[in-house]
C-alpha cells in the first residue's frame, strides 16, 4: 500500500495518506477540511546499519583516486 504526501493549498499543511486499493473517496485537509490539496513529490530513505541514507544521497566512491567524478562525495 503506497503512502502519498499532500499539501493543502489553503493552509499549507503537509500530510500523508496511506492508500488502499479500494480507496476512491475524495481527500480533504485534516486541519482546515478543504479539498484544495495537491499531491507532492516526497523522497524516501532507508537505514543502512546505524546510518540513515536518503534516496537522493550520492554514493561515496572508494575506488576513485581523483575524487573529482560526479559520484564522489
Amino acid at each position: 500500500m503506497p503512502i502519498y504526501e499532500y499539501l493543502c493549498k489553503k493552509c499549507n499543511t503537509r500530510f500523508e495518506v496511506l492508500h488502499r486499493g479500494s480507496d476512491n473517496g475524495k481527500l480533504s485537509c485534516p486541519e482546515c477540511r478543504t479539498d484544495e490539496i495537491q499531491r507532492v513529490f516526497s523522497v524516501f530513505g532507508f537505514s543502512s546499519g546505524r546510518k540513515f541514507v536518503s534516496s537522493t544521497s550520492k554514493p561515496s566512491c572508494s575506488a576513485c583516486t581523483s575524487k573529482s567524478c560526479d559520484t564522489c562525495t
